[in-house]
């Protein structure tokens, strides 16, 4: 049933976020740039497994509320989106899911909290716990996941793709590649066969990032063969799951290589790709900036990321004034500019000859 709720714990929160706007947004750009799927935006394998909804169906001023919400928690506009949502007096399963999911990609951990604890548990489908399983992997809350998954069986409700492909996602941002094998080796064979090929790619991606977190090249590889073999398509997230496993011990022929594949799956590398391939070359300064110059080339714009990892190139070489040329203009490292590494990389660069 669709019930009127206070807001008052939540509008205690909003005074009280822990993780600013800058860091969150650098939170987005690591996800973006490992190109981690959007499990929650999955809608034709939700719409599959979503149970019915309790209660009556929302009135068409909420709805319309609720469809603002979701499009300005896509472009990046978290405040007015929560302004949005407050104003909410129905909520229903849909209203608290959209909250969730807006309090993920904010980064907004004890307003989903908040959220979580309003929600009466006959409003808690599979969705719900997907999407606060998803607050819970953003934040890289790994046992908090962990128990959310146990609890949501206790109360029978029976995971769906998208919520193993979160749990996935989950030990994956932390490195655990062991967890996330585990994990999606557990995935049953009968949600494995109603899931669309897109969260079949997802959790090929989702497994095959933890193992290339790790820089474990041999796993990852091994994730991609069986893969193809079960004929699940790979997309260009695999090629950079591929890519980003070779950075770690910089392995760059391996990572040409796969670069060089590329063509013949029809994927177009992006700035996340070349910016791996900078990495793994991270060594040869010359090399790095030969990169550099054909991905310019090929009309692909550097990130924030990619000027990160040319100022360690700069600084590992020794190369004084081009590290310190990089830094003179930081605005073009964007969020990155924030990061621990590159203010780290900009004090050596600042005491390089």
């Amino acid at each position: 049933m669709l019930r009127l709720r206070p807001c008052y714990i939540l509008n205690c929160l909003r005074s009280q976020r822990a993780i600013t706007a800058k860091a969150a947004q650098l939170k987005r750009q690591e996800r973006g740039a490992l190109k981690m799927t959007n499990d929650f935006d999955n809608s034709q394998d939700m719409r599959n497994s979503r149970p019915p909804l309790q209660g009556g169906p929302a009135s068409d001023e909420v709805k319309r509320a609720t469809k603002q919400i979701g499009y300005l928690t896509k472009s990046g506009q978290f405040g007015d989106a929560w302004q949005l949502f407050e104003t909410l007096q129905e909520r229903g399963t849909v209203e608290y899911c959209v909250g969730l999911h807006l309090c993920a990609q904010a980064g907004w951990l004890d307003e989903a909290r908040a959220l979580w604890a309003d929600m009466g548990q006959d409003l808690k489908n599979v969705v719900a716990y997907t999407a606060m399983l998803k607050v819970f992997a953003n934040a890289k809350r790994v046992r908090d996941a962990e128990q959310l998954f146990d609890e949501m069986q206790t109360h029978a409700v029976a995971p769906n793709i998208i919520t193993y492909n979160t749990l996935v996602s989950a030990y994956g941002m932390r490195s655990m590649a062991e967890q996330a094998k585990s994990t999606f080796d557990s995935i049953p064979a009968d949600v494995w066969a109603e899931a669309g090929d897109s969260s079949r790619q997802a959790s090929y991606a989702g497994v095959m990032f933890a193992h290339a977190r790790v820089g474990d090249y041999a796993a990852t590889r091994e994730l991609f063969m069986d893969m193809t073999s079960k004929q699940v398509a790979p997309n260009k997230t695999h090629f950079n799951a591929l890519l980003t496993s070779c950075t770690q011990q910089g392995l760059t022929e391996t990572a040409r290589a796969i670069f060089d594949m590329l063509p013949h799956y029809n994927i177009k590398p992006e700035c996340d790709m070349w910016t791996a391939l900078i990495s793994c070359h991270r060594q040869d300064l010359g090399q790095c900036k030969q990169i550099l110059s054909n991905m310019q080339s090929a009309g692909v714009q550097p990130s924030g990321l990619t000027y990160q990892v040319l100022l360690n190139a700069h600084v590992h070489a020794g190369d004084g004034p081009g590290a310190r040329e990089l830094v003179e203009d930081m605005e073009k490292f964007g969020a990155w500019k924030e990061s621990y590494v590159t203010q780290q990389l900009a004090a050596e660069a600042a005491q390089l000859p």
